[in-house]
């Protein structure tokens, strides 16, 4: 991850299975001059915005890709597969094991047992939360994380050209109501 303060933008680079880096995909970013960033423990990408580093002007914003937990059309176990969703989402599970991943329920971060030596990182996570979306509000949801994918896709198996890819997808994405 590196943030560009002069355009505005973040790029993202992925790491392939060789530990190699792939080319990056730039993203617009929420706020103006993006500055630092962390990963929470939970997977949430946090960036401060430096706002043209006019004084008492930096935020905060996150993204959260999540981990997400689904039951396909055609298991064979799905009351089995429920349960265990209903299990790894529980407060009770997800406070035992918040030094792995911290909680999805905002009610954990006052729990003394949950924020015990990661003070910093809820405080973090705390701020994340009041400005998090937890995928972008458009209802044609779906269709768009398609055609991102499959664009994506292309790029990273070097059969298309990164801008290419992200033109085809801007154009894409334009149909779409």
């Amino acid at each position: 991850m590196v943030t560009e303060r002069g355009t505005n933008s973040l790029q993202v680079f992925p790491v392939g299975e060789d530990g190699l880096l792939g080319e990056p995909v730039k993203i617009a970013s929420s706020g103006p001059t993006p500055y630092g960033f962390a990963f929470g423990g939970n997977g949430a990408l946090v960036v401060t915005e430096a706002f043209g580093a006019e004084k008492g002007k930096a935020a905060a914003s996150a993204v959260n890709g999540s981990m997400g937990l689904g039951i396909s059309a055609g298991s064979k176990h799905a009351d089995e597969a429920w349960k265990f969703i209903t299990f790894m989402t529980s407060q009770a599970t997800q406070n035992k094991y918040a030094k792995l991943s911290l909680p999805i329920w905002k009610s954990s971060y006052e729990d003394a047992a949950v924020t015990k030596g990661q003070e910093k990182l809820i405080d973090a996570a705390k701020v994340s939360l009041d400005v998090m979306f937890a995928r972008p509000t458009t209802p044609s949801y779906p269709e768009l994380s398609s055609i991102l994918q499959k664009n994506i896709q292309q790029v990273l198996l070097g059969q298309a050209p990164t801008d290419d890819a992200l033109k085809a997808a801007t154009k894409a994405a334009g149909r779409l109501r």
